[in-house]
């Protein structure tokens, strides 16, 4: 096993990575005329290094930056790409590290009703807070003037109807009139830093897209916290 291991190791990184870091240089050359790297000289050639880009395009995005920072990047890339046929394909072969984004994991609806808000407070009512919600997850709700769902980290389970929330619910989201909920658990992201944390203390290179996905807008969208806990460790 650990000879397999070794093989398959030595393959991807004296055959199939350097078969592939062409092969996106020289898509990514035909696709773009020309390619202007700005700073260049500022990245270090060996060391630990996180590569952070904005995310508008899933698959050129990664390929531009691996293409022309001179650095063989492990990626952390959503866990359902994985699964896909050429995306994953291409992601095994970078070394790419998955991680579970909450929005694809689907939420529980509740039991009972949220009846209250008050300041970081949700009362609930024919709810059972301290069997169904653990510390971390979040409570999800609707507001009868907002589109968007409404939604709250729990900090602490006080009781079956009632439980603290890490920041204060805002205005237009507070429970005035009894409504349904659902419950988004949370999940254990700590494999995944373990393996960021591996690679950066064996001088590797992450690459990440801290908008937590790709998009059309002109701008950035709210970044994920992801960025600050992998600078900072």
């Amino acid at each position: 096993v650990h000879l397999r291991r070794r093989t398959l190791t030595f393959m991807q990184r004296y055959v199939l990575t350097p078969l592939l870091n062409s092969f996106i240089w020289l898509l990514v050359n035909v696709f773009f005329r020309e390619v202007a790297v700005v700073g260049k000289d500022n990245i270090p050639k060996r060391g630990p290094v996180v590569f952070y880009g904005n995310h508008q395009n899933q698959f050129i995005d990664a390929m531009m930056m691996r293409a022309f920072c001179g650095r063989s990047i492990r990626f952390i890339i959503a866990e359902k790409s994985m699964s896909r046929p050429v995306i994953g394909h291409f992601a095994k072969l970078m070394d790419a590290v998955p991680v579970v984004r909450p929005q694809d994991v689907p939420s529980t609806p509740g039991e009972g009703k949220l009846v209250s808000s008050n300041d970081a407070t949700l009362r609930g009512q024919g709810t059972r807070f301290t069997t169904a919600v653990r510390t971390g997850d979040v409570i999800l709700w609707s507001a009868p003037d907002k589109s968007e769902k409404c939604s709250g980290q729990v900090k602490e389970v006080v009781s079956d109807t009632e439980v603290t929330l890490t920041r204060p619910v805002k205005d237009d989201s507070k429970i005035e009139t009894p409504v349904n909920w659902k419950l988004s658990k949370r999940i254990d992201h700590s494999e995944m830093y373990a393996e960021v944390y591996t690679t950066l203390k064996n001088g590797g290179a992450i690459g990440i897209f801290p908008e937590g996905g790709s998009h059309d807008h002109t701008s950035l969208i709210p970044l994920k916290a992801g960025v600050a806990l992998f600078t900072l460790g």
